[in-house]
């Protein structure tokens, strides 16, 4: 605290102040003034469809440079074919069992997932307060589904915030990381996602724009250095 006072007193000197005496933001209004983003959130959320979905396609054009796999899907029931399907081709890393990490949020809930996966010999598991051993079963599962609370089409990032019920660790620990996105939760660039955001969260976030790579070895990409080897995007339309 004692540095940042005296930085600040000496940035006040070298501009003409006392450098004793604290600004009243009130005197600089036009310095000290927040830009009113209420317009740009409101043509965020009245997007046409026609609109959402060309962001969608800008998301997916970007995504295939960063090894991000999209998909589309026009219902829930769509959605947990894709999921299966996803499940059902990929080999678990750490473990000899196949088992899911789910976040606890009404969208995954609505999938209904367990029964489907149980006939599979795929486990689940939910992130909802309270259960034990989260850590562990993330670190041995297959995969992590979650939901973002809003994407990016440039850049094509999903944002992850660590909510009650829904930790980080879902979409950094397992192996593949699957997010469900809803359409009309894609904006087009920061300034759009900063003005949906409105006041900066106090959780901690995480911007996602692929799996996990590295090429500090001798140059070569390799995926899933330091979290999923595999990132799989399915955004859902229609479904209210």
């Amino acid at each position: 605290m004692a540095e940042r006072t005296a930085f600040l007193k000496k940035i006040a000197i070298a501009i003409g102040q006392d450098g004793e005496t604290p600004r009243d933001p009130a005197e600089f209004p036009a310095i000290f003034a927040s830009e009113d983003q209420a317009p740009l959130v409101a043509e965020t959320r009245h997007r046409s469809h026609e609109e959402l979905l060309q962001l969608a396609s800008l998301f997916e054009d970007v995504a295939k440079n960063l090894n991000l796999t999209c998909h589309r899907a026009a219902s829930l029931k769509e959605a947990r074919k894709i999921i299966v399907k996803i499940l059902e081709e990929t080999q678990p890393e750490f473990s000899t069992e196949k088992s899911v990490m789910v976040h606890d949020h009404p969208d995954l809930a609505a999938l209904n997932l367990s029964e489907t996966l149980q006939k599979k010999n795929i486990s689940t598991y939910s992130t909802a307060s309270g259960e034990k051993d989260i850590r562990a079963h993330s670190e041995k599962a297959l995969a992590g589904l979650t939901v973002p609370e809003l994407a990016m089409a440039a850049g094509a990032v999903i944002v992850q915030r660590n909510l009650p019920g829904q930790p980080l660790s879902t979409s950094l620990l397992p192996s593949i990381h699957i997010a469900l996105l809803r359409l009309e939760n894609i904006v087009e660039d920061y300034d759009e996602f900063y003005a949906r955001l409105g006041k900066y969260p106090e959780e901690a976030m995480v911007f996602i724009s692929g799996p996990s790579k590295t090429a500090d070895i001798e140059a070569v990409l390799v995926h899933g250095a330091h979290g999923p080897r595999a990132l799989h995007c399915i955004i859902l339309d229609g479904v209210k």
